[in-house]
This record gives structure tokens, sequence and C-alpha cells, in this order.
């Protein structure tokens, strides 16, 4: 499975469907298209984040660091199973209001995105892949020279790949 495949499932998960492959083939609504796919409460949900975004809530896939292992030991390479572990962020981003109004939309999300993807851990149907989410924060963050107060969840990704290495020679 390709990493861009894996972002595009986590967009999926959390937007609902995308309404527009061809334009925004990393933007997931279910709000737009209209049948109640995704969290409820985010307008959609990018799996490659644009420029500048349309309004929130919305919620960004951000990649973030990761870890190869080998069979015996993690740090060294052999052929057999090759284990990769991937921690994407999620940005979660709500407009600014006043602070009573900001964090009462903020707090339901707390439960709702880890829930989300104890429910689908294996990202709708991956085989040898698991994801969920290991700690997150509240945060100002800032996208296109706008802040944002939201959550930052950081997602774990989770593959055994079977690999046979070789040596192409000089």
């Amino acid at each position: 499975m390709a990493y861009l495949d894996i972002l595009n499932r986590i967009g999926l998960l959390i937007g609902g469907s995308q309404p527009n492959a061809a334009e925004s083939p990393y933007f997931y609504s279910g709000v737009q298209v209209g049948d109640g796919t995704g969290v409820q409460g985010i307008q959609g949900a990018y799996s490659i984040p644009p420029e500048t975004l349309p309004d929130p809530p919305v919620a960004l896939v951000l990649p973030d660091g990761f870890e190869l292992g080998g069979t015996g030991h993690r740090e060294v390479l052999m052929q057999g199973n090759e284990y990769n572990e991937d921690e994407i962020k999620i940005w979660l981003l709500l407009w600014r209001n006043d602070a009573p109004t900001q964090f009462s939309s903020l707090v339901p999300f707390r439960d709702l995105i880890p829930a989300l993807f104890r429910g689908h851990m294996q990202l709708n149907g991956l085989t040898d892949t698991d994801a969920f989410v290991v700690r997150g924060h509240v945060s100002v963050m800032r996208w296109a020279g706008i802040d944002y107060l939201g959550w930052e969840f950081i997602l774990r990704v989770r593959q055994v790949l079977v690999v046979a290495y070789s040596d192409p020679g000089p």
C-alpha cells in the first residue's frame, strides 16, 4: 500500500465521500456530497493540504515521522517481515470565536476522532495495517497566515510488509 493511499484513506474516514475527484483529488466531504459520511460537525478533510482552507471546521492530514524495522531487530533490515510505523498528524481546525463557543465546539472531537479509528482500525480493510490515535492536544495552529484553535491528533499507522532485498550490482 502506497503512503498516499494511506493518507487518502484517513481523509476519507474523517471527511466522508469525495465530492470531485478530478478537480480536488485530496478533499473529502460527506457534507458537500450530502450523504452523511465523515465525522459529524466537520466540513471536510484534506489528505494533502491545500494552500488556503474553506470554512472550518476542517481536518488536515499531515505526514510526520516514520520508523522502519526488520524481522529480528528493529535496527537490522533483513529479508522477511519489515515493520513500518508512521506517525501522521491530524489537525482539526475551528474558527476563532469567543472562548465558551470555541471550547464547546472543540470538546466533542476529543472522543469522536479516537473512536473513529477504533472503529476502523484497519483503515477500511487494509490487511497487515492498523491505525489508532496515540495522543493529542489542543493548540493554536497557523495555516495560510490565519490562526485556528483546534486539536492536533497523532495517529500511529503500523504496517507489516513482506520484503525481499536485492542488490542489482554495479
